[in-house]
């Protein structure tokens, strides 16, 4: 999520420092693309300026959230965003190396690294054993492959009241040609959290990944294989074990037509006149 300046911020680095071209990603993030090395820092200070972050961008860690880029219809869509917005900071690392800029072997910014050093209090000092996804759906909308998540939480909505999330687990499309241990696979409804559970029960998932992930072969790493080779029944058990608590079975899904939201402001503005 951005406002027009920050938007305007980035398209300015598009000129000055990139390519020309700035590319949105199925990630809901932005590419900069042909920055030279001197060009970093100036970059990377420019879009923490506007109050933007490179922050997870890659690496081993939770990527951005997917949600739905619709405008929200009452206060349970609200708080649809919302969560998703709390799971991508919560899950956000805590090093402070995002702070430090090396270039040919000189570091070029830094910060005082506080006295008992750093901590990863969900990562740990492995990290994950490969990137990591997670969606949020509104119910009957698709819009963002749910189902091609690592974790996807589906909202049931109560009138204007969010009742919880069906969590599906497992997803992902990626495959290497020639390696039959890869292969894509569609999530699995695994349990439904109460509404003010969800936050513990994706963090208590990404340890589990963490823990059991694949870290001798990054071909297969993903949290997919993990579930797809354990089983639906034993990955719900080692949650429950870890939460200390039973969760609810998953509701059934419906879904509507497929929808990408390509215009729907422009619509609204066309009905407004």
């Amino acid at each position: 999520m951005l406002n027009a300046e920050q938007y305007l911020v980035e398209d300015d680095l598009a000129e000055r420092y990139a390519n020309g071209t700035l590319r949105i990603t199925t990630r809901q993030g932005f590419q900069l693309h042909g920055i030279l090395k001197g060009d970093l820092h100036s970059t990377i200070h420019s879009i923490n300026e506007a109050l933007l972050s490179t922050l997870a961008a890659c690496g081993d860690v939770n990527r951005n959230v997917m949600a739905c880029p619709a405008p929200v219809a009452n206060r349970a869509q609200a708080q649809v965003e919302e969560v998703a917005q709390h799971i991508a900071q919560h899950l956000a690392p805590h090093s402070h190396a995002y702070h430090e800029i090396w270039i040919d072997g000189e570091q070029v910014e830094t910060v005082k690294l506080a006295e008992e050093g750093e901590t990863e209090p969900i990562y740990g000092p492995t990290y994950l054993p490969r990137k990591f996804k997670i969606g949020v759906a509104f119910p009957g909308d698709n819009c963002i492959d749910v189902y091609t998540q690592d974790i996807g939480l589906v909202a049931s909505l109560e009138g204007e009241q969010l009742d919880g999330f069906t969590v599906l687990i497992g997803g992902g499309m990626g495959m290497t040609h020639g390696k039959k241990e890869t292969f894509p696979r569609l999530a699995t409804r695994s349990v439904m959290p109460q509404p003010l559970k969800f936050s513990s029960v994706v963090e208590t998932i990404v340890t589990i990944q963490r823990d059991y992930g694949d870290r001798q072969n990054r071909k297969h790493a993903r949290m997919k294989y993990v579930v797809e080779e354990r089983g639906i029944a034993w990955f719900r058990a080692e949650l429950e074990r870890r939460l200390g608590h039973s969760v609810r079975d998953p509701r059934t899904l419906t879904w509507h037509d497929v929808e990408d939201h390509l215009g729907c402001m422009l619509k609204a503005t066309v009905a407004g006149f």
